[in-house]
């Protein structure tokens, strides 16, 4: 299991929010254009497979999601602990 925390996009506004933190051992991670009013802009959708099916979206880049993420499972693995 890795813990991972990013910046939460508001889905109504397509601001950035609070903090979020993910758990667990599977992701699916894809990139989305949103327009919400005036604003326009790519975020990144995080899916832990458990809840939200629309996903997490996240101010960080996709290629920022997707290094965190590896370079988390293997400091996990390195450490013996089961990602």
């Amino acid at each position: 299991m890795i813990t991972l925390e990013f910046t939460l996009v508001d889905h109504m506004t397509g601001r950035d929010g609070d903090q979020i933190f993910l758990v667990g051992d599977r992701f699916t991670v894809t990139s989305r254009n949103i327009k919400c009013g005036e604003v326009e802009r790519e975020v990144t959708v995080i899916n832990d497979g458990l809840c939200r099916h629309d996903g997490y979206f996240v101010a960080e880049s996709y290629k920022d999601v997707r290094d965190i993420i590896a370079n988390k499972i293997i400091t996990a693995s390195v450490k013996g602990v089961k990602a």
